[in-house]
């Protein structure tokens, strides 16, 4: 029941996911240790400044430069998307002709 290691067998069993048992329990009891530890010691400490979520003028900068790496992304992904379509019918088509048992250019 037990490997070299001393793990039970069972915890190392593989969920059709791809996910192993054993990484999902270290990540639940990380968690879990964390959030207790955050709640046990830290609860009394006030908070360092209230949450400002309005976007400052260096949010605003950042977020429009974004835009155009964005939009040039988004082209490119449509547009190589239909030169390889366009390719593969250029591709069946000039492939046709060495299939038929005739010269079609006479």
């Amino acid at each position: 029941m037990f490997n070299e290691v001393g793990v039970p067998s069972y915890i190392q069993s593989v969920n059709t996911n791809g996910l192993s048992v054993r990484s999902i329990l270290a990540t639940a009891i990380f968690f879990i240790t964390g959030a207790v530890t955050a709640h046990t010691l830290y609860r009394d400490l006030d908070p360092v400044a209230s949450l400002d979520w309005s976007l400052g003028i260096n949010a605003r900068k950042l977020i429009v430069a974004q835009i155009a790496p964005f939009a040039i992304s988004a082209l490119l992904y449509f547009f190589v998307s239909e030169c390889i379509h366009l390719l593969e019918a250029l591709v069946i088509i000039y492939s046709i002709p060495d299939r038929l048992p005739f010269n079609w250019m006479d």
